[in-house]
């Protein structure tokens, strides 16, 4: 009788310990190059967009109508670094899922901004 439940317990600390891992606390780049990707594309398109004439709509952000690269970079900067050390923790605490997300997330309204920016007409191409 104790050996079959002996043999009980075994069969059930089994498929318990195989369910238990280790967190994946690994640095992965694809949340960090989506989101650079897409900030920077956002950047790419709005230089493009000065030389054809248009200007900045959010002025106040980047104190002029048609700031420089630099300027435009360093306020992306502003809001990209901070997150950059967010995805950072989370992917050290094991929260990839997570920071695959944000990555995304911020990425994403960058890309979203270049694709508005796109469809955007002004100038001589009016």
């Amino acid at each position: 009788m104790r050996i079959m439940l002996a043999l009980l317990l075994l069969s059930l600390a089994s498929p318990l310990s195989a369910q238990e891992k280790t967190p994946d606390t690994k640095l992965h780049w694809s949340p960090y190059v989506f989101m650079l990707a897409g900030q920077a594309a956002d950047v790419v398109i709005t230089r493009h967009n000065f030389s054809q004439g248009c200007t900045e709509a959010n002025r106040s952000a980047f104190g002029s109508a048609q700031p420089t690269t630099a300027r435009l970079i360093a306020v992306k900067a502003a809001a990209v670094v901070p997150t950059v050390f967010f995805i950072a923790m989370m992917q050290k605490f094991g929260h990839q899922k997570a920071a695959n997300a944000i990555g995304l997330l911020t990425g994403g309204i960058g890309f979203g901004a270049a694709g508005y920016n796109l469809t955007v007409q002004c100038g001589a191409g009016r």
